[in-house]
C-alpha cells in the first residue's frame, strides 16, 4: 500500500526561459536535490511607551529555488556564460521559469499521460542569485545554482506541454576526477601538494530601487525584477584543497615579500568529458587571499592545505 509520500522518483524539475511553455525537453537531467524556500520579510513599527508594535509592514515575498545537479558536458550546464566578463552581455539578468512536478509513491515515477499530476509548483520570473561548481576526487562534478523570484503557484491542472512518462535514457557518463585535464588546466604555482578538490563560487546579489508613492514590480509577475540592480563588483572565489607532503607554499611569506599591488594568477579548470573539453576560466586576475594548513593529527590524518583566490567579474564556461 502506498504511503502517499514524495520521494526522488516522483519529482521532476523543468527549467526554461521565462514565459516559455515547458515540456519533456525542459526536464533538467542529473538533478541530485531541489529545495524551495519562501520568506516574507516583515518590519515592525514601534512607538515609545507601547510594548506592542503599532503596525507591521510586509514586503514582497521572496522565493528561492536551490538546485544541485551532476554535469558531463557543456549542454548540462545551466549558467549561461560564454564570454568571460559577467557584465558584458547581461547574462546575470536572464529570467527563468521552473516547474516542479510532484507525483505519488504508487506511480513509481512521474507520468504525465493523464490530464493532471498529483500537483505541480510553478515558479516564474526567477533570476540566478548564486552559482557554485565542485570538483572532487571522490565524486562527480556538480553544479549548484540558486534562483530567486517572487512568484509561487501550486496547481493540480497540467500546464506543461508533453504527455507520457518523463523517464529518459542515460549514457552513464558523468565527469569524474580522471576527467580533470592536468595538461590543459592552469593552477597557480604556489599551490603545493596533491590536488583533492576545487570549488568555484559567486553570488549575484541585487538591490531594488524604490520610489516614494509607488509599489513598483507588483502590477504583474513579469515586472517583479524590473527595478533591481546588480551589486557590483561580482566576486568570484576559487578554493583549491591539497594534501601536502612538506611545505604548503612555494616560497616564503613575510611582510617584506608583499607590495600594495597583489600578484595576479591565472586559474583555469579543464575537464575532458566524453571526448570534448569543458573549460571553466577565471581569467588571469586572481589574487591569493587565504592559505590554511591543517591535519596531520595523531589519528593519522593527512596534512592538508587550502588556497583561496578571488577575482572580480571574470568567469566563463566554454
Amino acid at each position: 500500500m502506498s504511503n502517499k509520500r514524495v520521494f526522488y522518483a516522483t519529482q521532476a524539475v523543468l527549467l526554461g526561459a521565462a514565459g516559455s511553455t515547458l515540456g519533456a525537453s525542459s526536464v533538467v537531467k542529473g538533478v541530485q536535490s531541489v529545495g524551495i524556500n519562501t520568506s516574507v520579510e516583515k518590519r515592525l513599527i514601534k512607538d515609545l511607551g507601547k510594548p506592542d508594535p503599532i503596525s507591521i509592514l510586509e514586503s514582497k515575498p521572496t522565493v528561492e529555488v536551490s538546485l544541485e545537479r551532476i554535469i558531463a558536458s557543456t549542454s548540462d550546464i545551466i549558467f549561461p556564460s560564454s564570454g568571460g566578463d559577467l557584465l558584458a552581455d547581461a547574462t546575470h539578468a536572464t529570467e527563468y521559469d521552473v516547474l516542479l512536478l510532484v507525483g505519488q509513491e504508487s506511480g513509481d515515477q512521474i507520468d504525465t499521460l493523464s490530464a493532471s499530476t498529483q500537483a505541480e509548483l510553478s515558479l516564474t520570473y526567477l533570476q540566478i542569485s548564486s552559482v557554485s561548481y565542485e570538483f572532487n576526487i571522490d565524486g562527480p562534478v556538480s553544479e549548484s545554482i540558486t534562483f530567486t523570484g517572487h512568484n509561487k503557484d501550486w496547481s493540480t491542472i497540467r500546464t506543461f506541454a508533453s504527455t507520457g512518462e518523463l523517464g529518459y535514457p542515460h549514457d552513464a557518463n558523468v565527469s569524474k576526477r580522471e576527467d580533470y585535464s592536468v595538461a590543459s588546466s592552469v593552477i597557480p604555482s604556489e599551490v603545493q601538494g596533491a590536488l583533492q578538490s576545487i570549488s568555484i563560487s559567486f553570488d549575484l546579489s541585487r538591490r531594488e530601487i524604490l520610489d516614494l508613492g509607488k509599489r513598483q514590480g507588483v502590477s504583474s509577475a513579469s515586472q517583479a525584477n524590473r527595478y533591481k540592480l546588480l551589486d557590483l563588483p561580482v566576486e568570484i572565489t576559487t578554493t583549491l584543497n591539497t594534501v601536502v607532503a612538506a611545505k604548503d607554499f612555494s616560497g616564503d611569506i613575510n611582510a617584506q615579500s608583499f607590495t600594495n599591488t597583489p600578484s595576479s594568477e591565472q586559474i583555469k579548470v579543464v575537464l575532458n568529458a566524453n571526448g570534448s573539453n569543458i573549460t571553466f576560466d577565471m581569467g588571469s586576475g586572481n589574487a591569493l587571499g587565504d592559505v590554511s594548513r591543517s591535519g596531520g593529527d595523531a589519528g593519522g590524518g593527512n596534512v592538508e592545505a587550502s588556497y583561496t583566490y578571488k577575482n572580480y567579474n571574470t568567469f566563463s564556461i566554454s
